[in-house]
């Protein structure tokens, strides 16, 4: 992920499959091998990569309460592999109905960004939801 970030509500649970998996988490980056697990408490700011040009990480993420994470993960890859890259205006157009939370700007100013800069995001043509990157929708068999 580009960013920390947090999650008001949610656990974030790591379970490592193949690779190694960076979790950065309380100011201590978790290198995390095949079979190993990690969780992030709710309201913890953290970020999570793979920093390997070459080796491929397999790792399952559980959020309980689920909410509406697998949607997003499929928006933000889906727009990650096809265009390279996040925009910030992407984010604030897509930051209140995912209830993305950037760990630093208190979360007032985060939610006064939202409201002046998720209109500018949309007139310029970012959307909160894109069908094609939804696996569960048969947009992404026509795609």
């Amino acid at each position: 992920m580009p960013v920390r970030h947090l999650h008001l509500r949610q656990s974030e649970n790591f379970s490592v499959k193949k690779g190694v998996f960076k979790v950065e988490s309380g100011g201590q980056v978790n290198n995390l091998k095949p079979g190993e697990n990690f969780t992030v408490q709710p309201g913890t700011p953290h970020q999570w990569f793979n920093d390997s040009s070459t080796e491929i990480a397999e790792v399952i993420i559980t959020m309980p309460p689920a909410e509406k994470f697998e949607i997003l993960m499929e928006q933000i890859y889906g727009i990650f592999n096809q265009r390279g890259s996040l925009n910030f205006l992407q984010v604030m157009v897509m930051a209140k109905e995912y209830d993305m939370v950037i760990a630093g700007p208190p979360l007032f100013v985060q939610k006064i960004m939202r409201a002046v800069l998720s209109p500018v995001g949309k007139l310029l043509g970012y959307k909160k939801y894109y069908p094609e990157y939804d696996s569960s929708s048969d947009n992404l068999a026509n795609a």
